[in-house]
């Protein structure tokens, strides 16, 4: 990463950014102007990584919610058309209710998950640690 980010820095410094045009320490291209401010720049290109991982992290929760919510659909008909002809309609409530209530338990314990990872990469980029 060092090597990847002396890069980048280089490359901002000689050609300039356009999100950083006008900044504190970048001039009106976007250029590096104090040698001071490769630790801001530094600090800015690490919030950006954190929001980029939070959206993708948000987008992978969602995906694999939304594909278990089809599967416990795709299951749910599956055992309906089965179960409908031995069950009574009390039964196959109450089943659908526990199902439910399974898949709520899946998505607050995906939650905490989710919240433990943003706290891991607070707590890493407070720290400046490695992953």
């Amino acid at each position: 990463m060092p090597v990847c980010f002396a890069a980048r820095v280089a490359q901002a410094s000689e050609e300039g950014e356009e999100q950083y045009r006008g900044k504190p320490g970048f001039d009106a291209e976007g250029r590096i102007i104090q040698s001071g401010t490769a630790a801001a720049y530094k600090a800015e290109l690490a919030r950006e990584a954190k929001r980029a991982i939070a959206e993708a992290e948000k987008v992978e929760r969602l995906a694999t919610l939304n594909a278990a919510r089809a599967e416990l659909r795709s299951k749910r008909s599956q055992e309906d058309r089965f179960w409908e002809d031995f069950l009574s309609p009390q039964q196959i409530k109450a089943s659908l209710e526990t199902e439910s209530a399974e898949v709520d338990r899946a998505e607050a314990l995906q939650a905490k998950v989710a919240q433990a990872k943003a706290e891991r990469l607070a707590k890493q980029a407070a720290g400046g640690g490695a992953p």
